[in-house]
């Protein structure tokens, strides 16, 4: 009987722990699928920028600077210089700081090394899906943490693997609008950071102000609300215009190769 007891209490925490990745599993996958064509699209630039197909599978490896890393290969194809490269790439990724300032908390009870190592695979994606489970009061679990971090890493790192190896096989990445994923990227990082903080002076603006005044401001603030998600919404279609544009370009490129 005793034995039973035993086993049973020694299965629960492994029973949890499975459950717990599985978990962080599927909340990563989402990230992953994201992540696999934009992975894509730095390793065939990487390529195409005459950095080896190992190296650029190490960087997103060891790295996994996202945006950064799009900025330090067209920085290495100008052929600027090393410290040029990451000190931009250090400025380009000061926003990991407050992320990681923001969801301290929650990681409060995990040593310095495993709170390093989350650190490591925050990024903005995963911040936001973290922040998410922070809002609602859940509790931070190891193992789901871990799983949802190293799955969305790895769709990055399988993308750069399959765009490094084929980079050497595609035309001028320009014909299928891979050079406009940085761009892109940036206006899809756009949407969740785009906060409007002109609420918070409104408030004060309340208290400070005479009330016609803050009417006015209160109606300001809105506007460059509006005009902010109306140019976002402009952004996202001139990304679909050009990679349309981009992909007739390689048809045709395409069908003048075969014709010949």
């Amino acid at each position: 009987m005793s034995d039973t007891i035993e086993s049973t209490v020694m299965a629960e925490p492994e029973a949890s722990s499975s459950s717990a990745i599985l978990t962080g599993m599927k909340r990563g996958f989402p990230i992953f699928l994201g992540y696999v064509p934009l992975g894509f699209a730095y390793g065939v630039l990487a390529v195409q920028n005459n950095i080896p197909a190992v190296y650029a599978v190490l960087f997103s490896l060891l790295v996994y600077a996202g945006a950064g890393q799009f900025i330090a290969v067209g920085l290495w194809g100008m052929g600027a210089s090393v410290f040029s490269i990451v000190f931009t790439t250090f400025v380009i990724n000061l926003r990991h700081v407050l992320m990681s300032a923001a969801v301290a908390p929650w990681f409060a009870p995990f040593t310095r090394f495993q709170q390093f190592i989350i650190g490591w695979g925050l990024t903005d994606e995963v911040f936001a899906m973290h922040s998410m489970a922070m809002a609602t009061g859940e509790k931070a679990r190891l193992p789901l943490v871990y799983a949802a971090n190293f799955t969305s890493h790895s769709g990055w790192v399988l993308g750069t693997f399959i765009g490094a190896v084929a980079g050497d096989f595609l035309p001028d990445p320009k014909l299928f609008g891979l050079d406009y994923a940085l761009p892109a990227m940036f206006l899809a990082l756009l949407v969740p950071q785009q906060r409007c903080q002109a609420k918070g002076a409104v408030r004060q603006a309340h208290f400070l102000m005479k009330p016609g005044l803050a009417h006015r401001v209160t109606l300001a603030a809105s506007n460059i609300c509006i005009v902010q998600h109306q140019l976002l919404h402009i952004g996202k279609a001139l990304a679909v215009v050009k990679i349309q544009h981009h992909l007739v370009l390689a048809r045709r490129h395409i069908g003048d190769h075969a014709a010949v």
